[in-house]
C-alpha cells in the first residue's frame, strides 16, 4: 500500500491511498480468503463508526447540531406565536372576517352537528389559562398562515439548484452560509415583528427560507461523500434527529421564556437565545468539517483508507465529471425519482403542520395551559428521535447479514410502516378533543413513532439510488418537500377558522390521505439500488460481471455513455 500526499486547489492537504494488486485488502473482490477477510475485519474495527476516534461520527454529530440549530430558528416562531398574538383578538377578527362562513357554521344544521358544537364548547380555555396567551400582536389566522408559508417559498427558490451546487462545489460552505442567514433572521425577527409588522415578517421569513432550501441537498451530498452504504441509515438517523431535538428544546424552553418577561421581554428572548445557538454551530462547523474525507485534517489514516475503499466509486473526481454530464431526461423518467418526489411532499406536509401548529392545536382543541403545552408538544418529537435511532440501527444490521434482504425490500417495508401507520393514527386523532387528552397525546406520539421509519425508508433510498448525483436527487426531493410545506399552512389557514375539533379534523384527514398516497407510490416505484443512469465505470463493470456470472447480460446497465465519465 502506498500513501501519496498532494495539495488541493484550496490549499488543503489531501492524502490518497493506493492499494497494490495482490494485497490482502483487495483479494476479497475476486477470490476471498481467510487472510483477506481477517485483514478487512481488522481494518473495519480500527475505523469503527461508533468510536471516539471516528471523524465521520463527529461529522454526523455536527450535521445533527446543524439540523437542531436550524430547526430552533425555523420553529421559534411557532413556539413564540402563542405568546406574541392575542388569542382573544384573533378569534374576534376571524369571526368578523368569516361571518356565517366557517365550516362549522355551514354544517351546524343538524342535530348531530348541534351536539358536536356543544361538545366543542366544553373545550374552551379557562380564564386563567386564556390570560397566558394574550400577546401584543393582533394578527389573523390568514396572516399567520402566510407568515408560516413565507419561509417555504424562499426554500422553493434555492431548492431548485442547490443540489447541483453541492455536488459541483462542495456542500460545506453552502450549508454554512445557510445557517448564517438563519442566525441573522432570528436576531432581527422581534424588532421586525413589532416595528414593521406583518409585511416585514413575510420578508424576513422568505429570506430565511433561502437558507433552508439548501440544507437537505447539502446533507445528502455529505452523507454520500462520508458514509458507506451500510452506515447511511444510521447516519441519516443521527443528523435528522436534529429536527426532533430542535423541537424538543424549542417547545419547553420557549414556554419558559414566554413566561419570563424580565429576560429580554419574554417572547423576544426565544429568537435571541436560539440565534446564539446557531452562532456556536457556525464556528464549530467552519473549523472541523470538510467536503470529503480526503480533505479533512482530523481524520486518521486507518479511517481514511477504509472510506476510500468503501467509497472508491464516489470519489471527488467521479463526482465532478459526473455533474458535467447529468442525465436529466433519464432522471425525470425514473420511477424511483417519482417515488422520492411524492413521498417527500407528503412527509413534509405532515411534519410542517405539526412543527408549526402543534402548540396551537394543543391550545385550541385540547385546551392545555402554557406549561402543559410546552412539555407535551415536545413529547412526540422525543418519541420519534428514539424510535428513529432504533429502526435505523436495525436496518443497518440487516444490511450486514450474510443472508440480508434486498436494500429495496428493507426500504419499502420501513417506509410502509411510516406512511400507513401515521395515516391510521391521524384518522384516530381527528375524533378526539379535550376530554381525551391522554389518548390524543398518545396517538400523536404513535404517529411520530411511525414517521420515524422514514429514516431507513425513503430517506435512505434518496441517497442510495444515485450516489454521484446525491445532491441533485436531494434537490429534486427538496423542491417537492417545499411544495408540501407550502401547502401545509394553506390547508390549516383554509379549514381552521375558529380552532374547533371539527375544523382540525379536516386537516388531519387530508394529511392521512397524503401519507397513504405517498406510501402507495413508493411501494410500487421505490428503490434503494443504484440506477443504471447513475452508475460510474467501476459500478458498471461490477454490474456486468454479476450479470455474466448469472449468464444474463443486460446492455441497459452500461448507461448513457461510459466514456463521458
Amino acid at each position: 500500500m502506498a500513501v501519496a500526499t498532494t495539495n488541493t486547489a484550496a490549499g488543503n492537504t489531501r492524502r490518497v491511498f493506493t492499494i497494490e494488486a495482490g494485497t490482502p485488502s483487495v483479494m476479497f473482490v475476486d477470490a476471498p480468503s481467510k487472510i483477506a477477510m481477517t485483514a478487512d475485519c481488522e481494518q473495519r474495527n480500527r475505523a469503527a463508526f461508533f468510536s471516539l476516534k471516528s471523524t465521520r461520527l463527529g461529522v454526523a454529530c455536527l450535521m445533527c447540531y446543524s439540523m437542531t440549530a436550524m430547526a430552533l430558528m425555523r420553529t421559534n416562531l411557532a413556539v413564540a406565536l402563542v405568546c406574541m398574538v392575542n388569542s382573544s383578538v384573533l378569534l374576534e377578527q376571524n369571526s368578523q372576517l368569516f361571518p356565517q362562513e366557517s365550516l362549522n357554521n355551514s354544517l351546524d344544521r343538524s342535530q348531530d352537528n348541534f351536539v358536536s358544537r356543544g361538545r366543542e364548547r366544553t373545550c374552551q380555555l379557562a380564564p386563567e389559562v386564556q390570560s397566558e396567551y394574550n400577546g401584543e400582536l393582533n394578527w389573523t389566522s390568514t396572516q399567520i398562515s402566510l407568515i408560516f408559508s413565507a419561509i417555504f417559498w424562499g426554500g422553493l427558490v434555492t431548492g431548485v439548484f442547490s443540489g447541483w451546487l453541492a455536488d459541483r462545489y462542495g456542500p460545506k460552505n453552502i450549508l454554512l452560509a445557510a445557517c448564517v442567514i438563519h442566525v441573522i433572521g432570528s436576531f432581527l425577527t422581534p424588532t421586525i415583528a413589532v416595528r414593521v409588522g406583518f409585511y416585514g415578517m413575510i420578508g424576513i421569513r422568505f429570506i430565511m427560507g433561502l437558507g433552508q432550501g439548501v440544507t437537505i441537498p447539502c446533507m445528502g451530498a455529505l452523507i454520500a461523500r462520508w458514509f458507506p452504504s451500510a452506515e447511511r441509515s444510521t447516519a441519516i438517523a443521527i443528523y435528522t434527529t436534529g429536527n426532533q431535538l430542535g423541537t424538543m428544546i424549542a417547545n419547553p424552553v420557549g414556554a419558559l421564556l414566554c413566561g419570563t418577561e424580565s429576560f429580554f421581554g419574554g417572547w423576544p428572548a426565544i429568537f435571541y437565545v436560539f440565534g446564539t445557538i446557531g452562532v456556536v454551530w457556525c464556528v464549530c462547523w467552519s473549523w472541523t468539517v470538510s467536503n470529503s474525507p480526503e480533505n479533512n485534517r482530523l481524520i486518521s489514516n486507518n479511517e481514511l483508507m477504509y472510506l476510500q475503499q468503501e467509497l472508491k466509486s464516489q470519489s471527488l473526481q467521479n463526482r465532478k465529471v459526473a455533474t458535467q454530464h447529468v442525465p436529466w431526461a433519464k432522471m425525470f423518467r425514473s420511477g424511483p425519482i417519482l417515488a422520492q418526489m411524492t413521498m417527500n411532499a407528503a412527509a413534509a406536509c405532515f411534519m410542517s403542520v405539526y412543527q408549526s401548529y402543534l402548540p396551537i392545536y394543543f391550545m385550541q382543541v385540547l385546551a392545555l395551559n402554557l406549561k402543559q403545552n410546552g412539555l407535551l408538544s415536545a413529547l412526540p418529537f422525543f418519541v420519534q428521535m428514539v424510535v428513529k435511532m432504533f429502526v435505523s440501527r436495525l436496518s443497518d444490521r440487516f444490511q450486514r447479514r450474510d443472508n440480508q434482504p434486498k436494500s429495496t425490500t428493507l426500504c419499502k417495508v420501513f417506509n410502509s410502516i411510516g406512511a400507513f401507520g401515521s395515516a391510521l393514527c391521524l384518522v384516530a386523532i381527528s375524533f378526539l378533543d379535550c376530554r381525551q387528552v391522554s389518548m390524543a397525546v398518545f396517538l400523536t406520539c404513535a404517529s411520530f413513532a411511525a414517521f420515524a421509519n422514514f429514516a431507513p425508508g425513503f430517506l435512505t433510498s434518496q441517497i442510495s439510488i444515485a450516489p454521484v448525483y446525491s445532491g441533485i436527487v436531494s434537490s429534486f426531493s427538496r423542491v417537492c418537500a417545499q411544495v408540501g410545506q407550502i401547502a401545509a399552512p394553506s390547508i390549516v389557514g383554509y379549514f381552521v377558522v375558529e380552532g374547533t375539533r371539527r375544523e382540525w379534523q379536516y386537516v388531519q384527514l387530508i394529511l392521512a390521505a397524503f401519507m397513504t398516497a405517498g406510501g402507495i407510490v413508493f411501494f410500487i416505484f421505490g428503490s434503494a439500488e443504484i440506477q443504471p443512469w447513475a452508475m460510474t465505470p467501476n459500478e458498471t463493470q461490477v454490474a456486468l460481471a454479476e450479470d455474466e456470472s448469472d449468464g444474463d447480460i443486460d446492455d441497459s446497465v452500461i448507461g448513457d455513455d461510459p466514456e463521458k465519465y
